[in-house]
């Protein structure tokens, strides 16, 4: 009986430790802005939305869109070049493994993914 409850206390507890897809794009992201931010101890991220899959996009796209597997929306505030507290809204583009590979503004990525967006047209 011991030996049974024992196994499902450890069962529990790796499987609880395990991270999400969700999670690791978010930890992924987080890391990758502390290393590319103006002032990188300004960061406070405001939240994420759900991670998503990639869009396939035609051969005129930039490396970077043609292979992203996975985008998520970050919305952080941090402080630009001038010192200024800025909240900023963008699409990261992640490869399989969710490293991440760049990111567009909201905006730009939404005009992106219009123009080079494998629709069948």
């Amino acid at each position: 009986m011991k030996n049974t409850i024992f196994a499902v206390l450890c069962f529990t507890t790796l499987v609880s430790c395990r991270l999400s897809n969700q999670n690791k794009a978010e930890a992924n992201v987080s890391e990758y802005l502390s290393k590319s931010l103006d002032d990188p101890g300004s960061y406070q991220p405001i939240g994420f939305d759900s991670l998503e899959i990639s869009v396939k996009y035609d051969e005129m796209a930039p490396e970077m869109l043609k292979n992203a597997k996975y985008t998520i929306l970050h919305t952080y505030r941090s402080k630009n070049v001038f010192s200024a507290l800025m909240i900023n809204e963008e699409v990261f583009y992640l490869d399989y493994n969710l490293n991440v590979l760049g990111h567009l503004s909201k905006e730009e990525s939404a005009i992106r993914k219009t123009l080079y967006s494998n629709s069948g047209y």
